[in-house]
């Protein structure tokens, strides 16, 4: 009479599990890659359709750059008669008329601000208690993970600095295929100097500006929208050698050019 076997032996057994965790081993980091991959695809799909609705903003307002008032200034002064009150000039309500889904203000690889659970880079922002009264309440969505260039379209309280620097209508702009205009950031509007420091640690938003952008959220690499409409994929040390205003190469070439990187961002393009 031949006996029937019911089981695997511990050998076997095993041998069973050492191939399940094999396979793991070697699934787990490309499924990990393929699901960052995905965001990233998704995130540029976004950046896509912002670059549309810029174009779209630039056609009907004659290639007039908005100007983004958010400071906190007296409601009553001179300066709040003449350009409105704090966060009157925010690219959201400029694009409110354009705007359609409120996933689309977000990156899928930051979509919860600190509160929610979020962190560095991988947070979205949320707004600042001295805006909540002035924008939040005229525009379709008040948190995201994309943020607009300030240089370019702005204006710090008539400070010379920026006057100096900012462009009124893209047809002034040479090369708008090298100028952002939107993009991953830490925070909805930035002002990026050619002598801003990189951030230290791969979490560290102290300082803002540049650092704002500079944030690894697509495997060293981040993006951005250009004021052409394209969307790229950017390199975080590029940042630096992009043209974030009109007096960008004379700015770069008087702080020495690239910063010093720090250890995070060694090998990076």
């Amino acid at each position: 009479m031949v006996k029937v076997r019911k089981g695997f032996t511990l050998i076997e057994l095993l041998v069973v599990i050492s191939i399940i965790a094999l396979l793991l081993s070697v699934l787990v980091p490309t499924l990990g890659k393929a699901k960052a991959a995905a965001k990233g695809a998704v995130c540029k799909s976004n950046l896509h359709q912002w670059g549309l609705m810029w174009t779209l903003y630039f056609n009907e307002h004659e290639g007039r750059i908005p100007t983004g008032r958010y400071g906190n200034y007296n409601l009553g002064s001179a300066f709040a008669q003449k350009y409105g009150p704090p966060g009157s000039g925010m690219w959201m309500i400029y694009m409110n008329p354009y705007f359609v889904d409120a996933k689309m203000s977000f990156c899928p690889a930051a979509t919860k601000p600190d509160d929610d659970g979020g962190h560095q880079p991988f947070q979205a922002w949320k707004p600042t208690p001295q805006l909540d009264e002035h924008w939040i309440h005229q525009t379709k969505f008040n948190k995201g993970s994309y943020g607009m260039n300030g240089m370019i379209g702005s204006f710090f309280y008539n400070d010379p600095y920026y006057e100096e620097r900012r462009v009124a209508r893209i047809q002034d702009i040479n090369a708008p295929a090298e100028v952002p205009i939107f993009g991953d950031s830490a925070f909805l509007q930035s002002f990026p100097g050619a002598d801003d420091l990189p951030p230290e640690t791969e979490d560290d938003m102290s300082g803002r500006n540049l650092r704002d952008f500079c944030v690894n959220r697509h495997n060293k690499h981040t993006h951005l929208t250009m004021i052409d409409g394209h969307v790229e994929r950017v390199g975080l040390k590029r940042l630096w050698r992009l043209k974030w205003h009109k007096k960008w190469s004379q700015d770069r070439a008087d702080a020495g050019g690239d910063p010093q990187w720090p250890q995070w961002m060694e090998g990076m393009d």
